[in-house]
């Protein structure tokens, strides 16, 4: 099953030293994947999110990670390393972290309904993977304006999937919270 890793800092201005840490952290989750890797945060009310079909050890070497964090560090950084199980990590769609409208979630786990819900709810699919329906329900709840913020846009989510996860989102309206959330 695939890595996920989580990074908070309540002092961004530790550039180096966090630079470091989330590239040991993705390093050492590549154990749990090695067809994709991938981080993504918030910076400047924007998403930021690297990744490729390539093994962890292999993204830290390229120019857009050492680019990633020149200046400052964000305060959350959330990361991926990928075992595909369904849909080629070759489409990049298919790699984490996923994310639609200012959200982005790396997932560990196998989603069961992903496709009856796909279809049930009419949402547009952008890859083949089972964890893009998460991201899409959370984002479909906020849209409706179904439900008060984000959390409660992740608990009705949790109740429409069927399957297992271990999850962390972040939300670019909200730079300075982490959400993570494990099934059983």
């Amino acid at each position: 099953m695939c890595g996920i890793l989580g990074y908070f800092s309540p002092n961004p201005k530790a550039t180096q030293k966090a630079k470091e840490v989330i590239t040991n952290l993705l390093l050492a989750s590549e154990i749990r994947g090695g067809d994709a890797s991938g981080l993504a945060f918030v910076k400047d009310n924007r998403l930021k999110c690297l990744k490729a079909p390539l093994k962890a050890k292999e993204l830290v070497k390229t120019k857009n990670y050492k680019l990633m964090f020149n200046k400052e560090t964000p305060s959350i950084v959330i990361g991926h390393t990928r075992l595909a199980t369904k849909g080629n990590a070759f489409n990049n769609r298919n790699n984490h972290p996923i994310f639609t409208n200012g959200l982005a979630i790396v997932h560990n786990g196998v989603i069961t309904n992903d496709d009856n819900l796909f279809l049930k709810l009419k949402l547009t699919r952008d890859g083949q993977v089972d964890s893009e329906i998460i991201v899409k329900l959370i984002d479909h709840y906020l849209q409706l304006k179904s439900t008060k913020n984000t959390l409660d846009a992740i608990i009705k989510m949790a109740t429409k999937v069927n399957g297992s996860m271990a999850l962390a989102l972040i939300n670019k309206c909200e730079p300075e919270t982490l959400y993570l959330l494990a099934s059983g």
